[in-house]
């Protein structure tokens, strides 16, 4: 909590959404034409139109609930008069309404005004970008737009939405720069300079979470695609955090609010309301500094993978949450030598922004907690269900691979129960268990307690409340909403209150569109939003490793879009990666989430081996659905969007549809996943 005596208070977000209501400012019927916020004219589908059930959702879900995991977690010094907005220069911002009022009364009880639009995107499933800074550097407007076919009432929407947010809050490479957070680092033979934060809270939990002692800083995506690079955690090395490239399922982890500490001092994060979780976690210096694996071995078994795509036998997702496949397989190509694991050039996982390291990809089908028992053979599906290692486990002759057992933990002790079997068995770590009935046969390897019992948070199951949306939309009375007669392009840039009292905690406004202080608010017209594709310390009594209080921990639960050519299936069952020479390809992901549009390759192959596939995240957020035929058949596939922030270009930051494959070659350009 913050000590209201300081004048810190949580932020206070809030919506206009004029452009929601306007049929001219987004899709109401198929075959219309509108601009999409990068400038270019689309032809509006069906899956585009705005309906009112969209809309509720957007405001009345979605909306409320991403603004309080800000709000619950950041505090500002409230600002004090009324938010008075610029006539111009507000780059991309200027394509959503801005009512009258708002730039000549003002709006009140805000710290951060969100103008919110839902026009059809290419490439992301939302975008946003800050518009106005204040002279202390925060952000105090910005907009979001989100694409109405990828828009769902689920946590998925909800972390996408937050991560967009957090990409105005100032979540982004400019942002980090302006407040001296980060600096460049070599990202290793191949690869292009990588951006890290190096500030110090971030610095400090980074090295507490992975238990690596001489780590300079947490390392930003350094993948050349649309607003990902330096703008987002680099996916490989969190990959289910809400401000990762596309991660899934949106943990805001102690990262992300060290980072926001970090900033200058305009935010002060609470840590006791840090999100844990696991990727990662206690990994030691090894994963952020070798290859995920060596000649087909890794240290890392919970994390990477090394089972071809095909393989019927399920795995365990790192979280032990769910079932999934390992999304290796067998390329046309040889992998340039920085992405090479296995003895076979040729083999490698489907996701670029995991640099190719093969992974298990959950599916929903497959959640121990509410998956379909009829794809899960032999699982226990229930709320305390948790997934076990299997060895040379089978049902009824039929081998399974890992498995869902029911969990039960008491003081350090751990038992578990297999599906129609009411036994309770003791299940101590690195022990077999080996489940009675005739149907079985084989056994269950002990996971360390604290994975099974030490719960993460599951998100999905999270209730979405509706609700009514702080929005600015009813002007005061005596204001006149058409634009003001005489007005010209001096806009005020200093708002002041009812008193002549100014913005801020007591300081100006500094409107930096033009400026260095944030790129989208100076994007020109042609640029579009990035594909998404800080000073302080963390509080006593908070565990920096989890970034939960140290009294407390608590339960449990995964985002890609273009694709290569296909090639051949394989032709045999082998599951030795090293020695199958078969073409393979990883399976098609359930669902997209944010990701970015279209990228040119940052230590990207120039010639990256065609293969088909994704990943779904189990547990980010919503797919985004492609444009037309080849974007339909890459939506099948799955993908991961991850919110961006703006690029070099200053374009808005975005959560693109973008799956985890393993991108075709051509000229060295890159799809995001």
């Amino acid at each position: 909590t913050v000590d209201g005596s300081e004048g810190w208070a949580p932020i206070r977000i809030v919506v206009s959404a004029r452009d929601l209501e306007d049929p001219l400012k987004h899709c109401s019927a198929a075959g219309e034409t509108r601009m999409a916020g990068d400038g270019r004219r689309v032809t509006c589908e069906v899956e585009d139109v705005l309906g009112e059930n969209k809309k509720d959702i957007i405001l009345r879900q979605i909306l409320p609930a991403a603004i309080k995991l800000h709000a619950e977690r950041l505090s500002v010094k409230p600002v004090k008069g009324l938010i008075r907005m610029p006539e111009y220069g507000l780059g991309i911002c200027e394509r959503f309404t801005i009512p009258a009022w708002h730039r000549r009364t003002g709006v009140s009880d805000a710290d951060l005004l969100l103008y919110v639009n839902a026009l059809p995107t290419v490439g992301a499933v939302a975008w946003a970008t800050a518009c106005a800074w204040l002279v202390d550097g925060r952000p105090y407007a910005g907009a979001v737009n989100f694409e109405p076919r990828s828009t769902k009432a689920d946590q998925e929407s909800v972390r996408t939405a937050a991560h967009e947010i957090g990409h105005v809050l100032g979540f982004a490479l400019e942002e980090f720069l302006k407040f001296r957070m980060v600096s460049q680092v070599p990202s290793g033979p191949g690869k292009d300079m990588a951006w890290v934060v190096t500030s110090p809270t971030v610095k400090a939990l980074a090295r507490k979470y992975y238990n690596c002692p001489t780590l300079e800083g947490m390392k930003l995506e350094d993948a050349r695609c649309a607003g990902c690079a330096g703008s987002h955690w680099k996916q490989l090395y969190t990959k289910e955090e809400v401000m990762a490239t596309v991660g899934q399922p949106g943990y805001y982890s102690a990262l992300t609010l060290a980072a926001f500490e970090d900033m200058g001092g305009v935010y002060r994060a609470n840590f006791s309301m840090a999100e844990p979780m696991r990727w990662g976690n206690n990994s030691g210096c090894g994963l952020l500094e070798k290859k995920c694996l060596s000649s087909g071995h890794t240290d890392y078994p919970d994390i990477f993978c090394k089972q071809f795509w095909y393989d019927k036998k399920l795995l365990c997702t790192h979280d032990r949450l769910s079932l999934g496949n390992c999304d290796l397989g067998l390329y046309n190509q040889p992998f340039p030598p920085q992405y090479q694991y296995f003895e076979g050039p040729r083999l490698g996982g489907g996701v670029a922004f995991m640099e190719y390291c093969p992974h298990v990809t959950g599916r929903a089908e497959y959640g121990c907690t509410n998956g379909n028992a009829r794809a899960m053979v032999g699982s226990f599906i229930g709320p305390n269900s948790r997934c076990v290692k299997g060895n040379d486990l089978k049902v009824s002759g039929k081998p399974i691979g890992d498995v869902c057992v029911n969990t039960q933990c008491d003081g350090g002790k751990l038992k578990v129960q297999f599906r129609r079997d009411a036994t309770w068995h003791e299940c101590e770590e690195g022990k077999t268990v080996k489940p009675q009935g005739a149907h079985w046969s084989g056994s269950i390897v002990c996971p360390k307690y604290a994975d099974v019992c030490d719960a993460l948070p599951n998100i999905s199951a999270y209730p979405i409340p509706v609700v009514a949306p702080p929005l600015t939309e009813a002007p005061p009375a005596a204001e006149d909403t058409e634009p003001v007669e005489g007005e010209n392009g001096d806009a005020e840039v200093s708002p002041a209150g009812p008193g002549g009292e100014a913005l801020t905690q007591d300081a100006a406004v500094a409107h930096s569109a033009g400026t260095d202080r944030g790129g989208s608010s100076k994007a020109s017209e042609a640029e579009g939003p990035s594909a998404t594709s800080s000073s302080g310390k963390a509080e006593d009594g908070v565990d920096v490793a989890t970034g939960l209080p140290n009294a407390a921990k608590g339960s449990e639960e995964e985002r890609g879009g273009a694709e290569g050519p296909t090639t051949t299936e394989p032709n045999s069952d082998s599951t030795n990666p090293a020695q199958s020479t078969a073409g393979a390809r990883p399976p098609e992901s359930e669902g997209q989430t944010q990701g970015a549009a279209a990228a040119q390759s940052s230590g990207q192959p120039d010639a990256v081996p065609p293969l088909r596939g994704g990943e779904s995240g189990g547990g980010s957020l919503t797919p985004a659905e492609g444009r037309g035929a080849a974007a339909a058949e890459a939506q099948q596939q799955g993908g991961a969007a991850g919110p961006s922030t703006a690029t070099e270009s200053a374009a808005p930051t975005a959560r693109a549809d973008a799956s985890e494959v393993a991108p075709a070659a051509t000229n060295g350009a890159v799809a995001p996943r």
